[in-house]
């Protein structure tokens, strides 16, 4: 079991972040909206990539409250 609805892997889909097109796959497999998507990375630029399109994006760093900052948004 995952807690996840749906995991795309660059090489499987043949798209990679921060390409627009990765982050629209999974959109359109997950049936969501962007601003309705919630976006975890530890990349800046994949952050700044999916916040571009209308995704939330949080940074992950080990140091930080990721967990808090999902449940905010989902607030």
């Amino acid at each position: 079991d995952t807690v996840f609805d749906y995991i795309a892997y660059s090489q499987e889909i043949g798209l990679a972040k921060p390409g627009p097109a990765s982050f629209q796959h999974v959109l359109d497999k997950l049936g969501v909206r962007a601003e309705d998507a919630i976006f975890v990375d530890d990349f800046p630029e994949n952050i700044a990539a999916a916040n571009a399109l209308g995704l939330h994006g949080i940074l992950f760093r080990p140091q930080d409250d990721v967990r808090g900052a999902i449940l905010n948004l989902l607030k």
